[in-house]
């Protein structure tokens, strides 16, 4: 096993191409961010709005700079975040593939989701204030969150949400074995780029699906301004509940009592599109990326030569 693999080219490569194809990815459907994060801290209203219904109350009531709010830290964020991610995970299967490990999906989920777990516990703090600006505007940028969360709140606060995040971390293992299992069931149909894309996009439906309330809960303990406390209020007559969430499953109960299920998917259908959406349009230009700096430096090796 080298170490010496976790400094690599070809690693930054990966990692500074997969941190600019997410953010182009996600600054293209960013207004899809907006409507979910926006359905998912909302009281429940009983309206039903679509998507479309939604992004037009916003430009009529706000204006069209509505959905894209905190639209500079959420890049910052994203790609700080995927940075972390792309390099952990290329740096690591550059190690096992020197120690003369085979590589598998087996193999690559657990480096994955090891990088996943190193993401968190790097840039989570990046999210809480990412998530708070998206809702409100309460700091003067990213770095001024920062300080003022640290100040006002203490240190724990950065990291609310850590548990729910490390959680989401089966989100891609989710999607990888359903998109195995319908390879699996889909071998007399042709291996076009159609064919595959629309197996990854049914695969990061289901893992969505599965996951989302998980993301619910994270949303809440972001915007919460304490490290344990979740304050809803229930209009009943000049009755008010409130409770306080001591962990992400009291959120989740809590939700569910009040709102059903439908409380626990608010925004799953701007998530769903933003998700496969920026999914493949994330992976379209990390791969063009990645070859057009390769070969670059290809064509500068063979010159100096």
């Amino acid at each position: 096993m080298d170490l010496s693999n976790l400094f690599t080219y070809e690693t930054l490569v990966h990692a500074v191409a997969g941190a600019t194809g997410s953010v182009i990815g996600v600054t293209t459907f960013y207004p899809l961010e907006i409507i979910k994060v926006r359905s998912i801290i909302a009281n429940h209203s009983g309206e039903s709005k679509n998507v479309l219904q939604k992004l037009e109350q916003i430009i009529k009531e706000e204006g069209v700079h509505a959905l894209y709010q905190g639209l500079e830290p959420m890049v910052k964020s994203l790609y700080a975040s995927n940075f972390v991610y792309f390099y952990t995970f290329h740096a690591l299967k550059s190690i096992n593939s020197s120690g003369g490990e085979p590589s598998s999906i087996l193999t690559d989920l657990c480096l994955s989701s090891i990088a996943g777990i190193i993401n968190v516990l790097t840039t989570t703090p990046l999210w809480v204030v990412n998530t708070r600006l998206k809702v409100s505007n309460p700091y003067n940028g990213l770095l001024h969150g920062l300080v003022r969360v640290y100040k006002e709140e203490g240190l724990a606060s950065l990291w609310n949400g850590t548990f729910a995040s490390l959680i989401l971390v089966s989100n891609p293992a989710i999607q990888m074995s359903v998109y195995e299992l319908l390879k699996r069931y889909s071998v007399h149909m042709n291996n076009s780029s159609l064919k595959f894309f629309i197996l990854a996009s049914m695969s990061k439906i289901v893992s969505t699906l599965i996951t989302y309330p998980v993301q619910i809960a994270q949303n809440v303990q972001r915007i919460s301004k304490t490290p344990s406390s979740l304050e809803e209020k229930k209009e009943d007559g000049e009755k008010k509940t409130k409770r306080s969430a001591q962990s992400m499953m009291e959120i989740l109960m809590y939700i569910f009592k009040y709102e059903g299920i439908r409380g626990l998917y608010k925004g799953v259908e701007a998530k769903i599109l933003q998700t496969v959406l920026t999914a493949a349009l994330m992976f379209v230009a990390y791969e063009k990326i990645v070859a057009l700096i390769f070969r670059t430096f290809s064509i500068e090796k063979k010159i100096k030569a």
